[in-house]
C-alpha cells in the first residue's frame, strides 16, 4: 500500500500538473484571441537597415499588430524620412514597401549597396505596373486596341486595310486613338469597329491618316 507521505506527493504532483495544463490552455486561448485580432506585418523597404516605427514603437517583418489605423515612420541617417498611413485588419497581412531618398538627392548609397538597389528597382517596377493597371482600368478601350483589319488579294498575299491603335503619353496620363488607313475610304468603317467594341468614338481624340493621300497625320477629329 502507498503510505500517506507518498500519497500526498502524488496528489500534489497531480495537482501541479493539472494547474500547468490549465495555465497552458489559458495562455493558448489568450494567444489565439490575440492572433484573431492581429495582423501580420511584412516590410519591403530599402535601405534594409532603415528604422521602422509604428506609432512610436519599433517593428520588424513577421511581427503582429492589433487591427486598427496606424502611421509607420521609416527613417535612416542621411535619408529623407517617410511616413505611411495604413489600416491593419485582423487575420490579414500588412505589406509596406518603399525606399528612402538620400538627403542630398544622390545615388551613392544605392550604387554601393546592391541588395538595396535591387529592392528599389523592384519597388519602382511595382509602382509602374500599378499605375499602368489603373490607367487601363480607367480606359477600358485600351484593352481592345490595336484592331487590325486585313484582306487577301488574288495571290493570297495579306494586306492590312486599316488599323486602330492607341498612342499613350510617356507619363500614362492620357492617350489618343490613331486610325491608319492603307487602302482609303475606311474612316467610317473604323469608327464602326470602335462602336461595335462598345465605345463611343466621340468620347476620344481621334487622328485619321489616309496613306493613299499623303504621309502626315491629319488634325485631331
Amino acid at each position: 500500500m502507498i503510505d500517506q507521505k507518498k500519497k500526498r506527493i502524488i496528489i500534489v504532483s497531480a495537482s501541479v500538473a493539472m494547474i500547468a495544463i490549465i495555465i497552458v490552455a489559458v495562455i493558448g486561448i489568450i494567444q489565439k484571441n490575440i492572433n484573431d485580432r492581429a495582423a501580420t506585418l511584412s516590410f519591403f523597404i530599402a535601405p534594409e537597415s532603415s528604422k521602422i516605427e509604428i506609432d512610436g514603437k519599433s517593428y520588424k517583418s513577421g511581427d503582429q499588430i492589433e487591427e486598427g489605423e496606424y502611421t509607420a515612420t521609416i527613417s535612416k541617417e542621411g535619408f529623407e524620412t517617410q511616413t505611411i498611413e495604413f489600416v491593419a485588419r485582423a487575420g490579414e497581412k500588412v505589406f509596406l514597401e518603399t525606399y528612402l531618398i538620400q538627403n542630398d538627392g544622390g545615388e551613392d548609397w544605392y550604387a554601393t549597396h546592391e541588395e538595396d538597389d535591387e529592392i528599389r528597382w523592384y519597388i519602382d517596377e511595382n509602382r509602374f505596373q500599378a499605375k499602368l493597371e489603373e490607367f487601363y482600368n480607367n480606359n477600358p478601350i485600351l484593352r481592345e486596341l490595336p484592331i487590325k483589319i486585313e484582306y487577301y488579294s488574288n495571290d493570297y498575299s495579306t494586306y492590312t486595310r486599316y488599323e486602330i491603335e492607341s498612342d499613350i503619353d510617356e507619363g500614362y496620363t492620357s492617350f489618343i486613338i490613331k486610325i491608319s488607313d492603307y487602302t482609303g475610304g475606311n474612316y467610317e468603317n473604323a469608327l464602326s469597329k470602335i462602336r461595335n467594341a462598345g465605345f463611343d468614338p466621340e468620347d476620344y481624340t481621334i487622328e485619321y491618316h489616309d496613306y493613299t493621300e499623303d504621309y502626315s497625320w491629319g488634325k485631331a477629329l
